[in-house]
């Protein structure tokens, strides 16, 4: 074989794992069976958003469209993306609503709930969780919450008080915390209506917990983990977790994702194709892909 033939190889099975990633080597301990279960899955990086998403933080699954949202300097919108004609349907303003930094949303009976969370520099006071309604394109209301073992707002990159993942779980808000200060997630809960954080455990995860979907027929968590390494590339994980009846957390798989952009987004189009999203980073535009999970269920 000639070096061109050699070359045009390389780079062939360089852009093929790239793009998509197989695996079988995952295992998922099924807590009410007792049994281990192999998954394979599969990723595929589907378009390139238009400009319009430029900052890509969080999003849900109507059935038929994504809504997702921006986070700061973006104003109170959901951009509503068809994932299969791959085009921007719809930028709906919610009135009375404020993006200071929108970081993840969900959707459940026409109701959004927008975890206004990013707390980069951990200097936020005014961290809320807004509810709004899907059909008059209003604010609901807007819950303020703060950590409870939070003494110190001087601003600083080393901490456990930033939050790009809210799930709402048995009537309560769940927050996954994006921990700077260490290796792990810390889950607060709170009452929706009686919003008081209460810290409940940490999780070594394996990078910076950046999104999470909450699969509410299996009562699972999928955590989309995401950081930036000292290649300049960013390493990218999905943790699949459950909480039990006390609150401690336990991870039942880890898929280690071959995507080196900035994921900030997941949710699901159903039980086995789930849609994850990255924000423009450099030269790299927002891309949407797409994950299909075998042996979930």
């Amino acid at each position: 074989m000639n070096r061109f033939l050699v070359f045009l190889l390389f780079i062939i099975i360089y852009l093929t794992s790239c793009t998509s990633k197989e695996s079988d080597e995952n295992l998922l301990m099924d807590p009410n069976l007792d049994e281990v279960i192999k998954l394979s899955f599969e990723i595929e990086e589907l378009v390139a958003f238009p400009p319009e998403i430029k900052e890509c933080s969080g999003m849900f699954y109507t059935g038929s469209e994504l809504g997702i949202i921006n986070d700061r300097g973006f104003g109170p919108h959901i951009y509503f993306y068809s994932p299969t004609a791959f085009k921007l349907n719809e930028i709906a303003e919610f009135s009375g609503a404020e993006n200071i930094d929108w970081e993840c949303i969900s959707f459940k009976n026409n109701e959004l709930v927008v975890g206004d969370l990013g707390n980069n520099k951990g200097a936020r006071k005014d961290l809320k969780v807004i509810h709004l309604d899907m059909l008059s394109k209003t604010q609901i209301k807007a819950v303020p919450l703060n950590y409870p073992d939070q003494t110190n707002w001087d601003e600083g990159l080393f901490h456990n008080f930033d939050c790009e993942a809210l799930i709402v779980r048995n009537g309560q808000y769940h927050l996954f915390t994006k921990n700077r200060a260490n290796d792990k997630t810390n889950l607060y809960t709170a009452d929706i209506d009686k919003p008081e954080l209460i810290l409940r455990d940490s999780l070594v995860v394996p990078s910076l917990v950046t999104d999470a979907y909450y699969d509410e027929k299996q009562d699972r968590i999928f955590l989309l983990c995401n950081q930036l390494e000292l290649s300049g590339a960013f390493s990218s994980y999905v943790s699949i977790i459950t909480i039990n009846e006390n609150y401690s957390m336990d991870t039942v798989a880890e898929l280690s994702l071959n995507i080196e952009t900035k994921l900030e987004a997941i949710t699901a189009k159903n039980d086995s194709v789930y849609y994850l999203g990255a924000e423009a980073y450099l030269a790299d535009s927002g891309k949407l892909y797409k994950m299909v999970v075998s042996g979930l269920n």
